[in-house]
């Protein structure tokens, strides 16, 4: 009886447990295959074992390197006695090698001097390798192991054998990267038929969709990202649409958009094998990005179209991937598998990267974060977007007060913000307002796609009390607005208190009339309001506004914060007349009123101005009461000479 063992992932079923069975009559050969299976199950327990390790050589360009012939059929045959006790040679096991090229089987025992031999063929559960140019009557298989005899029931016959014979190793290269090839594809369809593949002798290598054959010229055979990329064909024409054009496939030649997205997938696929197997493949370069086409980026150019899905599926923390400002999208295999299979799997149809891309969208993903990538790519011009990631800003305000604000926008489009390129956060709300003492917000820095850019700037709350909206939006200043528009936040602003309290003042109790001096009163804001230059003064009192020291108002020096001290030091000029005058001042906001304590009241006295003597007038003064002369004294005092 031949005894199948299967990987896996095969398609084969079991026969379940309540299957009918049809029972059929005897013939009359029966009682000699009942005798047959009575010596069979008299034969020994215990049984020889089959095994050995497989390789084959694999040369790319001169550089060799020793590959496993792994997941591939195992045919066992032995020469052993048959029906009627015929000795004669049959295929009684088949078996595949595991991942590393392995078999080891437990065969029950026929005999002394039972010959082994076994075949290993370029076939696996995904592909099957045919002989060169031939039909598909045969699959490539290599005998070219010794036969092996057995003596006793312990016997280890070990058929390990490296081949490194040029046609074995093609076809076992190729087995084994469509194996590859085929098992990512396995992990979300299961039922693709096997593939074909043979080499050719008619110098091309390409895809055959009409035998579902890959032709492979023997010197590419150990080109694994080729063998990849043709099984990528094959993939587009089971589950998708491929058009049966001829086609070339070279990573920067220009040929039609349909064309270039059948080529620029079946790249894609063979550098997502290879990302799902780390390791396995070897001999084509990164599709990360830097490594683009000359001349102007065209959807028409296979390169094009394989380097965005590739932005799609990889995550930029893997071999041959690094972090990119413009790639957020990451492990979309599935999706892009799943829209080739649907959206784009219409018989006949053309589809090109433009069919992806709204396929994309109709299924609701970002079409912000695909722009991104065409984008980058060249495809589509460079845009400007912004995303809301958070703000800070307190809900209440005492009016005129100084508070911080923040706000985190997430550059989502393809272009770095700069300051130099005049991007800013602009005031909303209304659009350009300067509620808050201004209308735009310089950058921290530039901010590349991807990154966030957190402004942090200081707002001043309106002088009026009142209830403000406070949002924000990215610009560039004489282009466009864009992006999100922050939460508006509606700040209460509040009057707050005022208060001040009288500390001290130092003011002479006498002045003589017209004179100067210098005063100084020191008060203490004990409110919750800051006292701002231009807003808050010294205000004259008793009576209120009064100018009889020469000013009603005395400017604030500098801020003074709630807790703060300020002391007023200013010049007075006293009253022409003598007299007492009252000496008082009081805090007050302008255009408001006043408020807080006001200073204590000092009465000045006035006295009379020191007099003044005119050398003129005393000569004349003098000469008029019959004096010669006169003339003024040190004290200012007019004094006549010569009287009669």
């Amino acid at each position: 009886m031949e005894a199948l063992l299967i990987p896996s992932r095969s398609t084969r079923k079991l026969i379940p447990m309540n299957a009918r069975i049809t029972w059929r009559p005897l013939s009359a050969v029966t009682p000699l295959l009942l005798l047959a299976a009575l010596l069979l199950v008299s034969a020994p327990a215990h049984a020889e074992r089959v095994q050995g390790h497989f390789t084959y050589l694999h040369d790319l360009s001169g550089s060799t390197s020793t590959r496993p012939v792994n997941n591939v059929k195992v045919e066992i045959w032995r020469y052993a006695p048959r029906f009627l006790g015929i000795w004669d040679w049959a295929m009684d096991r088949r078996v595949w090698t595991d991942d590393n090229g392995w078999i080891d089987v437990d065969m029950p025992w026929a005999g002394s001097g039972v010959k082994y031999k076994i075949r290993v063929y370029a076939a696996n559960a995904h592909i099957t390798v045919w002989p060169h140019d031939t039909a598909h009557v045969g699959e490539s298989w290599y005998n070219e192991l010794p036969e092996q005899t057995v003596t006793d029931s312990s016997a280890v016959l070990d058929f390990t054998h490296h081949f490194d014979w040029a046609v074995a190793a093609q076809n076992f290269n190729i087995a084994r990267i469509g194996w590859f090839a085929g098992e990512y594809m396995a992990q979300t369809y299961s039922d693709l038929p096997t593939m074909s593949a043979q080499t050719t002798s008619m110098f091309k290598t390409f895809y055959d969709p009409v035998g579902n054959t890959m032709q492979v010229e023997p010197s590419r055979a150990f080109e694994d990202f080729t063998i990849a990329h043709e099984y990528g064909h094959f993939v587009q024409e089971q589950i998708g649409s491929l058009p049966w054009e001829p086609s070339v496939h070279y990573r920067c030649l220009p040929s039609s958009t349909s064309l270039a997205w059948m080529e620029g997938f079946a790249t894609y696929y063979a550098h997502a094998v290879a990302r799902a197997f780390p390791g396995v493949m070897k001999g084509a370069a990164s599709l990360e990005s830097g490594t683009g086409c000359p001349g102007t980026p065209q959807d028409d150019i296979e390169y094009y179209p394989s380097v965005t899905l590739w932005d799609l599926l990889d995550t930029g923390s893997e071999p041959n991937s690094y972090p990119e400002p413009h790639d957020w999208v990451s492990d979309q295999g599935w999706l892009i598998l799943s829209i080739v299979d649907n959206e784009l799997g219409a018989f006949g149809s053309k589809p090109t990267i433009w069919d992806f891309r709204n396929a994309w969208i109709s299924r609701g993903q970002s079409a912000m974060d695909l722009d991104r990538i065409l984008a980058r790519h060249g495809l589509i011009a460079d845009f400007n977007h912004a995303q809301f990631v958070s703000q800070s800003v307190p809900t209440t305000m005492i009016a005129g007060h100084t508070y911080s604000a923040q706000v985190t926008m997430l550059n989502a489009g393809s272009t770095t913000w700069t300051a130099a390129d005049s991007y800013v956060l602009g005031s909303q709300n209304p659009q350009d307002n300067t509620t808050w003492g201004f209308y735009r917000v310089s950058l921290p820095g530039n901010v590349a796609p991807g990154q966030q850019g957190t402004f942090t700037f200081t707002v001043t709350a309106p002088a009026t009390p009142g209830s403000y909206p406070f949002q924000w939006r990215m610009l560039r200043e004489f282009v466009e607005w864009f992006g999100d528009t922050t939460p508006s936040v509606q700040v209460a602003v509040t009057a707050g208190l005022q208060n001040a309290q009288f500390i001290s003042q130092s003011v002479p109790s006498s002045i003589q009339g017209g004179t100067s001096a210098t005063v100084s009163v020191t008060l203490k804001n004990v409110g919750d309001t800051t006292w701002s230059p231009g807003s808050y003064f010294l205000g004259s009192q008793n009576p209120q506004d009064n100018t009889t020291w020469g000013t009603s108002r005395v400017t604030l020096p500098y801020a003074v914060g709630p807790g703060g001290q300020v002391t007023f030091t200013f010049s007075i000029t006293a009253p022409s007349w003598t007299g007492s005058y009252n000496f008082q001042w009081r805090m007050l906001q302008n255009g408001v009123s006043g408020f807080g304590d006001a200073t204590q009241n000092v009465s000045v006295l006035v006295t009379a101005p020191a007099p003044v003597c005119n050398s003129t007038a005393c000569i004349e003064e003098c000469i008029d009461s019959g004096c010669r002369g006169g003339s003024c004294t040190s004290a200012n005092v007019c004094h006549c000479l010569r009287c009669l």
